[in-house]
Protein backbone atom coordinates (compact mmCIF):
# COMPACT_ATOMS: atom_id res chain seq x y z
CA UNK A 1 0.00 0.00 0.00
CA UNK A 2 2.85 1.81 0.81
CA UNK A 3 3.98 1.60 -2.87
CA UNK A 4 0.77 2.60 -4.65
CA UNK A 5 0.73 5.45 -2.41
CA UNK A 6 4.10 7.03 -3.41
CA UNK A 7 3.45 6.04 -6.73
CA UNK A 8 0.10 8.31 -6.84
CA UNK A 9 2.13 11.02 -5.01
CA UNK A 10 5.09 10.97 -7.43
CA UNK A 11 1.89 11.21 -10.20
CA UNK A 12 0.48 13.83 -9.10
CA UNK A 13 3.56 15.78 -8.41
CA UNK A 14 4.97 15.39 -11.74
CA UNK A 15 1.79 16.32 -13.19
CA UNK A 16 2.23 19.49 -14.72
CA UNK A 17 -1.44 20.66 -14.72
CA UNK A 18 -1.02 23.56 -12.30
CA UNK A 19 1.54 25.46 -14.34
CA UNK A 20 -0.70 24.95 -17.63
CA UNK A 21 -3.07 26.26 -15.65
CA UNK A 22 -1.62 29.05 -14.29
CA UNK A 23 -0.22 29.75 -17.58
CA UNK A 24 -4.03 29.45 -19.46
CA UNK A 25 -5.33 32.42 -16.80
CA UNK A 26 -2.10 34.56 -17.18
CA UNK A 27 -2.84 34.35 -21.00
CA UNK A 28 -6.56 34.93 -20.84
CA UNK A 29 -6.68 38.30 -18.57
CA UNK A 30 -3.14 39.27 -21.23
CA UNK A 31 -5.22 39.04 -23.56
CA UNK A 32 -8.60 40.29 -22.28
CA UNK A 33 -6.72 43.30 -21.16
CA UNK A 34 -4.87 43.95 -24.48
CA UNK A 35 -8.43 44.10 -25.83
CA UNK A 36 -9.74 46.35 -23.54
CA UNK A 37 -6.83 48.46 -23.87
CA UNK A 38 -7.07 48.43 -28.05
CA UNK A 39 -10.78 48.75 -27.23
CA UNK A 40 -10.07 52.46 -25.79
CA UNK A 41 -7.26 53.20 -28.04
CA UNK A 42 -9.50 53.04 -30.95
CA UNK A 43 -13.13 54.29 -29.55
CA UNK A 44 -11.97 55.87 -27.05
CA UNK A 45 -13.92 55.69 -23.25
CA UNK A 46 -17.60 53.77 -23.17
CA UNK A 47 -19.65 51.58 -21.81
CA UNK A 48 -18.56 48.48 -23.37
CA UNK A 49 -15.51 49.60 -21.51
CA UNK A 50 -17.25 48.89 -18.25
CA UNK A 51 -19.28 45.58 -19.43
CA UNK A 52 -15.82 43.69 -20.69
CA UNK A 53 -13.88 44.79 -17.34
CA UNK A 54 -17.00 44.06 -15.71
CA UNK A 55 -16.82 40.64 -16.82
CA UNK A 56 -13.11 40.44 -16.39
CA UNK A 57 -13.30 41.68 -12.54
CA UNK A 58 -16.19 39.01 -11.69
CA UNK A 59 -14.29 35.89 -13.62
CA UNK A 60 -11.11 36.67 -11.73
CA UNK A 61 -13.09 37.16 -8.19
CA UNK A 62 -15.00 34.01 -9.60
CA UNK A 63 -12.30 31.74 -9.53
CA UNK A 64 -10.09 33.26 -6.40
CA UNK A 65 -13.22 32.69 -3.66
CA UNK A 66 -13.64 29.64 -5.29
CA UNK A 67 -10.10 28.09 -4.77
CA UNK A 68 -9.90 29.32 -1.16
CA UNK A 69 -11.32 26.34 0.67
CA UNK A 70 -9.75 23.90 -1.15
CA UNK A 71 -6.36 25.80 -0.90
CA UNK A 72 -6.83 25.60 2.62
CA UNK A 73 -7.68 21.95 2.56
CA UNK A 74 -4.32 21.44 1.05
CA UNK A 75 -2.97 23.38 3.97
CA UNK A 76 -4.18 21.45 6.16
CA UNK A 77 -3.35 18.38 4.74
CA UNK A 78 0.44 19.40 4.18
CA UNK A 79 1.39 18.49 7.59
CA UNK A 80 1.04 15.05 7.15
CA UNK A 81 5.15 14.76 7.80
CA UNK A 82 4.39 14.98 10.90
CA UNK A 83 3.43 11.32 11.79
CA UNK A 84 5.79 9.85 9.70
CA UNK A 85 8.14 8.86 12.87
CA UNK A 86 4.96 7.94 14.53
CA UNK A 87 2.78 5.78 13.25
CA UNK A 88 2.95 4.29 10.00
CA UNK A 89 -0.61 3.92 9.12
CA UNK A 90 -1.38 7.50 10.62
CA UNK A 91 0.85 8.49 8.08
CA UNK A 92 -0.22 6.77 5.26
CA UNK A 93 -3.58 7.84 6.00
CA UNK A 94 -2.27 11.60 6.50
CA UNK A 95 -0.46 11.31 3.37
CA UNK A 96 -3.30 9.54 1.42
CA UNK A 97 -5.49 12.63 2.42
CA UNK A 98 -2.97 15.36 1.36
CA UNK A 99 -2.66 13.25 -2.04
CA UNK A 100 -6.38 13.20 -2.27
CA UNK A 101 -6.98 17.13 -1.50
CA UNK A 102 -4.09 17.86 -3.91
CA UNK A 103 -5.67 16.18 -6.73
CA UNK A 104 -9.30 18.09 -5.51
CA UNK A 105 -7.63 21.46 -5.90
CA UNK A 106 -6.20 20.46 -9.39
CA UNK A 107 -9.10 19.10 -10.59
CA UNK A 108 -11.29 22.30 -9.47
CA UNK A 109 -8.55 24.91 -10.87
CA UNK A 110 -8.77 22.88 -14.19
CA UNK A 111 -12.86 23.25 -14.13
CA UNK A 112 -12.54 27.11 -12.81
CA UNK A 113 -10.26 27.71 -15.77
CA UNK A 114 -12.45 25.93 -18.22
CA UNK A 115 -15.35 28.06 -16.76
CA UNK A 116 -13.76 31.52 -17.45
CA UNK A 117 -12.64 30.19 -20.72
CA UNK A 118 -16.44 29.41 -21.96
CA UNK A 119 -17.14 32.62 -20.33
CA UNK A 120 -14.85 34.99 -21.39
CA UNK A 121 -13.36 34.28 -24.38
CA UNK A 122 -16.35 34.27 -26.34
CA UNK A 123 -16.13 38.61 -24.85
CA UNK A 124 -12.67 38.50 -25.88
CA UNK A 125 -14.07 37.14 -29.89
CA UNK A 126 -16.54 39.78 -29.44
CA UNK A 127 -14.35 42.76 -28.71
CA UNK A 128 -11.61 41.68 -30.87
CA UNK A 129 -14.57 41.76 -33.76
CA UNK A 130 -15.62 45.23 -32.49
CA UNK A 131 -12.35 46.42 -32.65
CA UNK A 132 -11.52 45.10 -36.49
CA UNK A 133 -15.13 45.50 -37.52
CA UNK A 134 -16.48 48.54 -35.55
CA UNK A 135 -19.02 48.35 -32.87
CA UNK A 136 -22.08 46.50 -33.27
CA UNK A 137 -24.73 49.72 -34.63
CA UNK A 138 -27.75 47.52 -33.77
CA UNK A 139 -28.75 44.84 -30.80
CA UNK A 140 -28.89 42.12 -33.13
CA UNK A 141 -26.12 42.28 -34.63
CA UNK A 142 -24.50 42.58 -31.26
CA UNK A 143 -26.53 39.14 -30.03
CA UNK A 144 -25.28 37.49 -33.79
CA UNK A 145 -21.59 38.28 -32.89
CA UNK A 146 -21.58 37.43 -29.68
CA UNK A 147 -23.52 33.85 -30.44
CA UNK A 148 -21.15 33.06 -32.85
CA UNK A 149 -18.37 33.78 -30.18
CA UNK A 150 -19.85 30.92 -27.86
CA UNK A 151 -20.05 28.47 -30.86
CA UNK A 152 -16.76 29.57 -32.23
CA UNK A 153 -15.10 30.16 -28.51
CA UNK A 154 -16.97 28.28 -25.77
CA UNK A 155 -17.45 25.12 -27.59
CA UNK A 156 -13.94 24.75 -28.27
CA UNK A 157 -12.43 25.15 -25.02
CA UNK A 158 -15.10 23.26 -23.28
CA UNK A 159 -13.68 20.08 -25.41
CA UNK A 160 -9.72 21.16 -25.10
CA UNK A 161 -9.71 21.29 -21.20
CA UNK A 162 -11.42 18.08 -20.80
CA UNK A 163 -8.51 15.99 -21.57
CA UNK A 164 -6.97 17.36 -17.92
CA UNK A 165 -9.90 16.87 -16.23
CA UNK A 166 -10.18 12.86 -17.40
CA UNK A 167 -6.92 12.49 -16.16
CA UNK A 168 -7.14 14.15 -12.53
CA UNK A 169 -10.69 11.69 -12.55
CA UNK A 170 -8.55 8.68 -12.65
CA UNK A 171 -5.95 10.29 -10.19
CA UNK A 172 -9.05 10.97 -8.14
CA UNK A 173 -10.39 7.04 -8.54
CA UNK A 174 -6.77 5.89 -7.46
CA UNK A 175 -6.88 8.23 -4.45
CA UNK A 176 -10.52 7.30 -3.50
CA UNK A 177 -9.58 3.06 -4.01
CA UNK A 178 -6.86 3.66 -1.49
CA UNK A 179 -8.15 5.53 1.17
CA UNK A 180 -10.90 2.86 1.40
CA UNK A 181 -8.47 0.00 2.02
CA UNK A 182 -6.80 2.28 4.13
Amino acid sequence: MKEKIDHLLEKVTQDKTSSIVSSALLILVSLFLLGIILYYVKFGFSGYILFYMLFLIVGILYYRFSLMEFLKDVDEASNYKVHENVDDGLFQRSKSNYISKGINLKLMRVILIQRLYLCLCPLLLLMFSEIIVGPSLSFGNFLMRLILGVLVGGLFWYFFFNKDKEELYEFQDESDLIQRKL
